[in-house]
């Protein structure tokens, strides 16, 4: 019985050490009995054979099944991502007025990534549909609702075209920009005055003034 609590107490080691242990044990199994003489290890070899066997068995079991369960999930990791992605692009297909104009600040702000309230109902599903996503874990409140940088999932970001999101092939006159820009979302005022008050240095705002 004691054999069987110190191979449980083995398998309780990191993995890590048990790859060493297999290795060793399973060196000193099948090298040839020159080479572990040259390295003075032949009568542990000789003396202890049973019990490296024993150990290699389960230490190389360990190995082969730690091999089985990260292929699998190396496996199923692709698929979910590969399924995301699909799902991800099918919603990118089926936008509503309010997400185009979501997705259009990031062409108007001309910026890769924006502030935007992710309790915000149309960002709030955009997020959940896979096509933005947050940066970082600090937000910050606002009128607005909690500001976090946010930009577009690198999944549809290659697939998002201005058509998609509304935005004519050329703006052919400032009267075309105007459209989009009363198209805006009523919470961007709310934000660009957040950022006024809180982000601007106080000679910046006396100039306003």
């Amino acid at each position: 019985m004691e054999i069987f609590s110190k191979i449980l107490e083995f398998l309780k080691l990191p993995k890590r050490y048990v790859w060493v242990v297999a290795m060793v044990s399973g060196l000193l199994l099948f090298l040839p009995d020159s080479f572990l003489i040259r390295i003075h290890v032949e009568k542990i070899a000789h003396d202890f054979g049973s019990y490296i066997g024993l150990i290699f068995l389960v230490s190389a079991l360990v190995v082969i099944v730690e091999l089985v369960l990260t292929a699998w999930k190396s496996i199923k990791g692709r698929k979910e991502r590969r399924e995301r992605k699909e799902r991800a692009l099918a919603n990118l297909a089926r936008l509503d007025a309010q997400e185009k104009a979501v997705l259009r600040e990031f062409w108007l702000q001309g910026k890769n990534t924006i502030q935007l309230p992710v309790d915000q109902p149309t960002v709030v599903g955009l997020i959940h549909k896979g096509i933005l996503e947050t940066v970082g874990r600090l937000g910050e409140r606002s009128t607005a609702g909690i500001l976090f940088p946010a930009k577009i999932s690198a999944m549809v970001d290659p697939h998002l075209t201005d058509a998609l999101v509304g935005i004519p092939p050329e703006l052919l006159s400032e009267d075309d920009k105007a459209v989009l820009v009363h198209g805006r979302p009523d919470f961007i005022v709310e934000i660009e005055e957040h950022h006024d008050l809180f982000h601007s240095s106080w000679r910046r705002r006396l100039g306003r003034w």
